[in-house]
């Protein structure tokens, strides 16, 4: 009974896709829009939904995690599905490989991720269906994200419990060898129980990322003195610039690099979400997360999971949110890059729930959202969203 349920429940959200979506205008296919949740027979079993990437094949690889009794972390599930989302092969891990962390990274055709207490860069082998260690970051516990370069290394954020310290580390191409790490203090009194709650799934994870600036350098979200700040880094690996938080109440929750000093952003601050398609941000001065203006969407959860992309639809550049909304759905708002003008806004989902966890282009110009759901409000499942070409541009009020 239970199974057919789940049917009925994955039947109906195809229903409800292709009536709020529909277009006249475009020829939709299997491939180009659908919704896909993944079941699973074990209903004891929970799923999260951490990252995605589209394949050579045109269908999805997706990362994410699930949880076993031999470990209070999670053990790494991999996912690999067709152009229409459905399943080819699944990679249950076990305690070998545990706390696979954002995000899943693609170089020179092949497929990364960071996972471990000790941080490990995993690789999965398409072929064999399985994962298996490519580089072992000695001395580096506690992953919190990663993510690739463009000189195809990697770049790691992570947190070392001996020295109360928050570590970037840079990692080469090729070789993967340690090019250099920076280590900042943390002066916070128990940071661990804080890593170990976004670790673990306790209380919520907290918005950790990392990335590379358009003209050189990287960035990433991490703690450092007693709260959750942005840093600016060039590339030797110093520190150039520092956006405070405050605490762990307020803080950037996502950020696209747009050109020179301009950024999209996302921030929050005791719950409260204000959203940033266009700011200027000094990369070599300390500043405030609070001193970001922007528009406060009211509708979005309290203290949202938020994700912004880059696109360009019909020769115009956009910035894309998805975010998390307070009705348990995923809302996506496109803006003008150039004026930050909202051009139209689009929801995903309805009552079960949806929490995003990684939006991304796809092939044929259509986007990607990869969430985690409750089946029947009890089942934490991964589910996919395919957005269609027309239905982006409907979106960026084309």
């Amino acid at each position: 009974m239970k199974s057919l349920i789940c049917r009925l429940i994955q039947a109906t959200l195809i229903i409800s896709l292709s009536i709020s979506c529909s277009d006249d205008a475009e020829e939709v296919s299997p491939e180009n829009r659908f919704i896909r949740v993944y079941n699973d027979a074990d209903f004891s079993a929970t799923f999260y939904a951490l990252d995605i990437k589209q394949t050579a094949d045109n269908g999805y690889l997706i990362l994410g995690q699930t949880r076993i009794s031999e470990s209070d972390f999670g053990a790494t599930y991999i996912l690999k599905t067709d152009v229409e989302g459905n399943v080819v092969w699944d990679y249950k891990g076990d305690d070998s490989v545990i706390n696979p962390t954002p995000s899943l990274m693609e170089i020179g055709g092949k497929y990364y991720f960071m996972a471990g207490f000790n941080a490990v860069l995993m690789q999965i082998d398409l072929t064999s269906e399985s994962v298996y260690p490519a580089k072992s970051l000695a001395g580096t516990t506690y992953p919190l994200h990663a993510s690739a370069t463009p000189d195809g290394g990697v770049i790691a954020l992570s947190y070392n419990q001996e020295n109360n310290s928050t570590i970037f580390t840079k990692l080469s191409s090729g070789t993967f060898a340690v090019s250099w790490q920076s280590e900042f203090i943390v002066l916070e009194e128990e940071p661990e129980e804080i890593i170990l709650d976004h670790l673990i799934n306790t209380e919520k994870r907290l918005p950790f990322f990392t990335g590379s600036l358009e003209e050189g350098g990287y960035f990433f979200n991490g703690l450092t003195n007693v709260t959750l700040s942005l840093l600016f880094i060039d590339p030797s690996g110093n520190q150039m610039g520092l956006m405070n938080g405050y605490q762990m109440d307020g803080a950037v929750s996502s950020i696209a690099h747009i050109q020179g000093s301009q950024f999209a952003v996302s921030r929050f601050t005791f719950g409260t979400n204000y959203l940033l398609p266009s700011v200027e941000i000094n990369i070599n001065e300390i500043s405030n997360s609070e001193e970001l203006d922007g528009n406060i969407s009211s509708e979005l959860a309290y203290n949202a999971d938020v994700r912004i992309i880059k696109k360009t639809v019909n020769e115009k550049n956009v910035i894309i949110y998805a975010a998390n909304t307070k009705s348990n759905q995923v809302v996506l708002y496109a803006y003008d890059a150039e004026t930050g003008e909202l051009l139209g806004s689009h929801h995903l989902g309805f009552s079960e729930g949806f929490e995003v966890a990684s939006l991304i282009d796809t092939d044929d110009e259509g986007l990607a959202v990869l969430c985690t759901t409750n089946m029947a409000g009890r089942f934490s499942r991964i589910s996919l969203f395919k957005i269609s070409k027309g239905d982006v541009a409907t979106l960026c009020g084309e």
